[in-house]
């Protein structure tokens, strides 16, 4: 058989009840205690400020922070990537200074959170997808880079809004803001 546990958190006493139909006999017996710990699919700011910080290490020290929510909802990349496969913002045209990095990011940022009361339209409308300014170093030359990221609270995966490429954050990045 199975059990359906309880939602409230706690310490519950687990007993299989024995009964015979013919003679109407019954007898039960006490195997032991289930604890309860209900799993949230949100993270609290904080929560969110800390998986960055654990990504990014000492290369977070500066950035800024702009988060609108006090919670969010953990991302889901299986759901970025059926996002991803169903939208065209990678198809419009660069124009740089005009309709660069940061706006491609603004675009899927809107994508990403087109409509958070119908989930089944779109998934990923309240979950933790932010837009992303970076910056590294090559040589003697700095290079800075606006694009997407998102967390479950532990993994933290960017997201190239002009090709939808998701990987790690690489070494040499550092975080300059944060925002959604």
């Amino acid at each position: 058989g199975w059990v359906k546990a309880p939602s409230k958190a706690g310490k519950y006493k687990l007993s299989i009840k024995f009964f015979d139909e013919e003679s109407r006999y019954s007898e039960t017996t006490d195997i032991g205690y289930v604890t309860v710990t209900p799993t949230t699919n949100k993270l609290e700011g904080k929560e969110v400020v800390q998986a960055y910080k654990n990504v990014f290490g000492d290369r977070s020290a500066s950035a800024k922070w702009l988060l609108a929510d006090s919670y969010y909802y953990k991302a889901n990349i299986t759901d970025i990537r059926a996002v991803l496969n169903n939208t065209k913002i990678k198809d419009l045209p660069y124009v740089a200074e005009d309709y660069d990095c940061d706006d491609y990011a603004w675009a899927l940022m809107g994508v990403l959170h087109a409509d958070p009361f119908k989930p089944m339209w779109m998934p990923t409308g309240k979950q933790a997808v932010f837009v992303t300014w970076v910056w590294w170093q090559e040589g003697s030359r700095a290079y800075g880079h606006a694009l997407n990221t998102a967390t479950d609270g532990t993994n933290v995966w960017m997201i190239e809004p002009q090709n939808y490429t998701i990987f790690a954050v690489p070494d040499n990045w550092n975080l300059v803001l944060l925002i959604g």
